[in-house]
């Protein structure tokens, strides 16, 4: 079994079992499938670093908390926003949970963090039906290439209406039955 994964190891990194010549010899070919999407993600936590460090999240936070008691419903489209920018539920989270998180601490009803980074973390899956990324994967998958935009024009409406919904659903656990999240 330990050998099983020892082989399969080299592929899991980039090396594939081509080898192509050069000067004579067979040299092995290094490929790096998730090359962008690791820079990708490395570079949304560097700005999620310096947002946190800067102030800039409890800025946004101190702002965000003046929606009063709309905030939860609000909440959700930040979260469907961040994907929509990143297009990673997980990215939004490191984007805005800290911002959310913060925002219900300050808000005057003093919310859950707990419901508020949730319903960011929530609100993003609805959002990523609408992320450029998530549309340009889903038309290559189908072989309609090009087709993003009428993709996007379809979903668009179910995004809004499913992010509003999970804002409704997090007013709900905020204001009727706040003992449902644990604190």
């Amino acid at each position: 079994m330990r050998l099983a994964r020892l082989q399969a190891l080299p592929q899991a990194v980039g090396w594939s079992n081509d080898h192509r010549e050069r000067g004579g010899l067979q040299v092995p070919v290094l490929e790096l499938p998730v090359a962008g999407q690791l820079v990708t993600i490395a570079c949304i936590l560097g700005i999620a670093q310096v947002m946190n460090y800067s102030g800039t999240t409890g800025t946004l936070a101190v702002l965000m908390a003046k929606t009063g008691t709309l905030f939860p419903f609000f909440s959700a489209f930040i979260g469907a926003l961040g994907v929509f920018l990143t297009g990673s539920d997980t990215s939004s989270n490191t984007l805005f949970g800290p911002m959310q998180a913060l925002t219900g601490k300050l808000s005057v009803h003093h919310l859950s963090p707990v419901l508020t980074a949730g319903t960011n973390s929530s609100g993003g899956v609805m959002g990523k039906m609408i992320s450029p990324q998530n549309l340009s994967v889903g038309a290559a998958g189908v072989n309609r290439v090009g087709a993003e935009g009428e993709i996007f024009r379809r979903t668009i409406g179910y995004s809004l209406i499913l992010t509003a919904a999970v804002g409704v659903v997090a007013m709900i656990e905020a204001y009727w039955i706040p003992g449902i999240i644990p604190s």
